[in-house]
């Protein structure tokens, strides 16, 4: 041991760390690090294996050899984590430089550049899912197993404010459940759910998230916990509303007439393909049925999904900016290695990075924004958003140029775009708009088709049609109850549905949204009176689903209606 002290290595480290330690009680503790020692135990049969420290709430692992080792280690260490305690571990990774030394005991540790990146890794992980540096995630993806496991770039920035690009570690099924901006982490143990309807309700608690665990029969769990204390103001708090279910079940995707508008306007090579709609009527799911077209039409596609930015990120423009030019460049293929000048300012370097994509790649692309209302809180949304219209300009004064191969998709939810201050430099009012409006009768009809034909007789789809106005959430949930035997048409008729079938839960989502929109609330209360609601409660209504139609506009189903009503009885009641 003394001859090997000082000596430089070359290593991986996994650094791991007990979120909250000091939180616990005792006995919760030594549970823990019983748990800990015994997962370190298990580490050191590998022929990689240096040396497993303990430093107090947390440890860390060094392995040389083979750098895929780190990377088993994290996936290994997460889920072994997760199956035997509650308490949340963060994971992170590196590969790098260390040097041995001896502790005060006389036993084998480590020092040393490997070891405080790792660590600074971890400390931006959230116990989700583990993350590795840049300089590991690439080696990592250089092996062909590795690649589909090492996904999501994200710069992050630890307490020093130094922003580090990290790299999340997670199966091909990893998959990931959003409330109010935030994620809230799910992994796929077999099959995906029928819907996001059974991955449970979530429970608010004093504003609260609480975790929750729900298990369906094809082994999905789900974990569930935070707060919106990282939201930048009520307006975003009440916009982020939780979504606890999805328009259309993930294996379930039906044609309707907007399909047809989005593919013919990817076709034509719009500048922009502009995707609109309330809450759950499902602009996420169009957005991937025009990326699918896409694909169809030899088309490159990138997908930029929002929800999975932090809001860390989001709040800095040049942050964010490089994350998405990371994102660019990796599913294009292509190396990102871009030098930020910042006498240019933070538009022109994006719009360079944008550029090189555009010229280092051949034929058309379609960049797939998925929630971009999320952009539109932060105070540099009129220069990016300007920035994009610019694009589009550009195509009338270039004939020829590299932007006519570029359409973006944009999936927004209805009105946010009245936060843009200056429209004549907006995006969303060129290009193609598609509004996604309710399920009509060829809609149900086609998404019966789809679930094998759970209503028989077309009077009676007719009734769910009626019932529930076609909001196409409450449509594909009412399906899949009478699918599974929750409910029939004659309990929808007469409102009869169980708090805990999908329709159920998600009729009480849909009133915990209303319930956090103190606007849209104030809007229904003054409904219910039988009074007129102003211009804003009305929108905030449409906004949130519950309400459809122009000029004329009325609650959307019969079914939310009656539920409304007699929740706010039992509030009543209970107060």
């Amino acid at each position: 041991m003394r001859e090997r002290a000082g000596e430089a290595r070359l290593v991986t480290v996994v650094y791991g760390d007990v979120i909250r330690y000091s939180k616990h009680s005792l006995e919760e503790k030594k549970l823990i690090d019983d748990v800990l020692r015994s997962a370190a135990e298990a580490e050191k049969q590998r022929a990689e294996f240096l040396a497993a420290v303990d430093n107090g709430d947390g440890f860390f692992v060094v392995f040389e050899g083979d750098p895929r080792c780190a990377g088993e280690v994290a996936l290994t260490l997460d889920a072994f984590f997760k199956e035997k305690m509650t308490a949340r571990v963060r994971i992170g990774a590196h590969v790098g430089v260390t040097f041995v030394r001896e502790d005060l005991r006389g036993g084998l540790n480590f020092t040393g550049p490997a070891v405080e990146f790792a660590q600074r890794v971890m400390t931006v992980a959230d116990g989700g899912h583990p993350l590795v540096s840049d300089d590991l995630g690439r080696i990592l993806r250089e092996f062909g197993e590795w690649r589909g496991l090492i996904n999501s770039p994200s710069l992050r920035r630890v307490k020093s404010g130094e922003a580090i690009l990290v790299w999340q570690v997670g199966s091909r099924e990893f998959d990931q459940l959003w409330a109010g901006g935030t994620a809230r982490e799910g992994w796929m143990e077999s099959e995906e759910p029928k819907s996001l309807s059974e991955w449970g309700l979530l429970d608010r608690l004093s504003g609260e998230y609480r975790r929750l665990v729900s298990e369906t029969e094809n082994g999905w769990r789900v974990f569930v916990e935070g707060c919106f204390d990282d939201l930048l103001s009520d307006e975003e708090l009440n916009l982020w509303l939780a979504e606890t279910s999805v328009a259309i079940p993930k294996s379930v995707k039906i044609e309707r007439k907007c399909t047809g508008r989005v593919r013919q306007a990817i076709a034509q090579g719009e500048s922009f393909v502009l995707v609109r709609s309330p809450v759950g009527f499902g602009k996420s799911t169009l957005l991937q049925q025009g990326a699918e077209a896409a694909v169809a039409l030899g088309h490159q596609v990138v997908i930029l999904d929002i929800r999975r930015i932090e809001s860390a990120v989001l709040a800095e423009r040049d942050l964010l900016y490089r994350e998405i030019l990371h994102g660019l460049f990796d599913q294009l293929g292509l190396s990102f290695h871009m030098e930020w000048d910042e006498e240019l300012g933070s538009n022109l370097n994006f719009e360079r990075g944008v550029v090189r994509a555009l010229e280092e790649t051949g034929g058309r692309i379609f960049w797939a924004w998925d929630e971009a209302e999320r952009l539109l809180f932060q105070e540099y949304a009129d220069d990016l958003f300007g920035l994009m219209r610019s694009w589009h300009n550009r195509r009338a004064w270039e004939r020829g140029s590299i932007w006519e191969r570029l359409t973006i998709g944009l999936a927004y939810r209805s009105d946010a775009t009245q936060l843009i201050k200056n429209q004549q430099q907006s995006p969303f009012n060129v290009g193609v708009m598609i509004e996604i409006s309710p399920f009509e009768k060829d809609d149900l009809s086609a998404l019966n088709r789809e679930m094998g034909n759970v209503v028989i007789q077309q009077d009676e789809l007719s009734d769910v049609l009626f019932v529930l106005g076609g909001h196409p959430g409450l449509c594909s949930a009412a399906l899949e109850g009478l699918a599974r035997g929750e409910l029939s048409v004659g309990d929808l008729k007469a409102g009869r549905i169980g708090d805990q079938s999908g329709l159920g839960r998600l009729m009480e989502s849909l009133w915990n949204r209303l319930e956090r929109d103190e606007v849209a609330l104030s809007g229904w209360h003054q409904y219910e009176l039988g009074r007129e609601m102003s211009a804003e409660s009305l929108n905030r209504l449409r906004l949130l689903g519950l309400w459809y139609g122009r000029p004329e506009s009325k609650v959307i189903s019969s079914l939310i209606e009656s539920f409304f009503r007699e929740r706010g009885k039992r509030i009543q009641l209970h107060d």
